[in-house]
């Protein structure tokens, strides 16, 4: 076929779906696709029969003078681009429909696996296009107000444009997951969704976050591999509260850094002694869960099961026996002895059993101490720990038929 029999039946197409739409799509394309999408052929000259001249010379521009960012030199090449969107009103309402195909085809590595000739894969193709190649390519933030920008799919794509971009980069450590995975990480969604507690917290300064959970957007936010030290602490502060942030994070670590089961677990020393900690993926929901706003999304958002009621969740209890049992084991059997000390702070007995060698922070102990609590980790206190137990004296037997299992060391006062 000739390059003027091609443009004769692209003029054909274009005079057809100003009559009928519906007609036009479905002579050269799927059932499927929206009846309010153009087709046309790539151009080889400015003057292109289907695209206004403006809108031409529009992208031709923005393209000379846009650099594509690296995230983009992952996306798979294309021979040609099939659509374009006659608005922006358009191109979203196909984005809120298909979104998650679209997020499909992101995160697909073989692209043989789509029907090119289906026209919403090509439709699909052209939003993915505009949205790494168009530097005015825009959406709305999400927000609460407006349930149609709630989706994860809409914030992986408003994340793509250039104010998105400014406020997702940001949070270094989450980065990553949404442009290369194409998801959208439940803490960022939270914290820039316009309208949601946590975001309007953060906004005005986040004076009312505890000390774990600004410790968290410390983490969160470092350019360096989520492993902390006290004193990067203090090197990854900003503003004007500085030394109000220090003293409550600082108070903080030396308080729950001997704890057996805590939000940021020691994972050895320094070379200068210091105790080094962490956080793990996905532990800032957990941490941040009281903020959350946008629905139960996962394990954190189950709520917690009232402390006083004496009634174990069903969680637990709707488990088979065998089941139940080895929860119960991982939580009460230690492979180290327990040693039984007294706590003179909270005046109750508590229970401490050795740390890994590796993670002491006195390997050698330290000349008149027996037991410097560097090389311990401390249990929850008895009250929390045997919880469970309140529950029932079937549960209460169960728990104390393991936890009896161990080993006990009781020291005098």
């Amino acid at each position: 076929m000739t390059w003027w029999s091609q443009r004769a039946q692209g003029l054909c197409l274009y005079a057809i779906s100003r009559l009928s739409p519906t007609i036009a799509l479905t002579a050269h394309s799927h059932p499927r696709a929206p009846q309010n999408f153009r087709l046309y052929r790539p151009a080889t000259t400015s003057s292109h029969p289907f695209i206004p001249h403006t809108h031409t010379q529009r992208l031709s521009a923005s393209r000379k003078s846009y650099t594509m960012s690296q995230e983009s030199s992952l996306l798979p090449p294309w021979a040609s681009r099939e659509y374009w969107f006659p608005s922006e009103g358009e191109r979203d309402h196909f984005a809120s429909q298909y979104g998650e195909f679209i997020i499909k085809m992101l995160k697909s590595k073989n692209w043989d696996e789509f029907d090119s000739r289906d026209a919403v894969v090509r439709m699909a193709k052209a939003y993915i296009k505009e949205m790494y190649e168009d530097p005015y390519f825009d959406i709305p933030a999400p927000r609460v107000y407006d349930p149609a920008t709630l989706t994860e799919a809409h914030f992986v794509f408003w994340a793509h444009t250039s104010s998105g971009r400014q406020e997702v980069v940001k949070w270094e450590d989450l980065r990553g997951i949404v442009y290369k995975a194409f998801a959208a990480p439940r803490f960022l969604r939270e914290i820039l969704t316009r309208g949601t507690r946590l975001h309007s917290e953060w906004s005005s300064g986040g004076v009312r976050l505890t000390a774990a959970q600004d410790l968290a957007t410390i983490m969160l936010q470092s350019w360096t591999p989520v492993i902390f030290t006290e004193r990067d602490i203090a090197r990854c502060i900003k503003g004007h509260r500085f030394q109000e942030r220090l003293d409550k994070m600082d108070e903080y670590v030396f308080k729950v850094q001997d704890n057996f089961d805590q939000d940021f677990p020691v994972i050895g020393m320094d070379g200068r002694g210091k105790t080094q900690f962490t956080m793990r993926p996905g532990q800032e929901n957990k941490i941040f869960a009281p903020w959350y706003d946008l629905g139960q999304i996962g394990y954190h958002d189950i709520p917690d099961w009232p402390a006083h009621s004496n009634i174990a969740s069903r969680l637990m209890t709707d488990l088979p026996a065998e089941l139940m049992l080895i929860v119960l084991e991982n939580l009460f059997k230690f492979d180290q002895d327990i040693h039984i000390v007294f706590d003179h702070d909270e005046d109750e007995y508590i229970f401490i059993v050795e740390r890994e060698q590796h993670l002491k922070e006195f390997p050698h102990r330290l000349q008149g101490v027996e037991m410097p609590m560097g090389n311990f980790w401390k249990l929850p206190y008895c009250r929390e720990f045997f919880a469970f137990g309140a529950t029932g004296e079937a549960n209460r037997a169960m728990m104390m038929g393991v936890f009896h299992r161990n080993k006990f060391i009781v020291h005098d006062d």
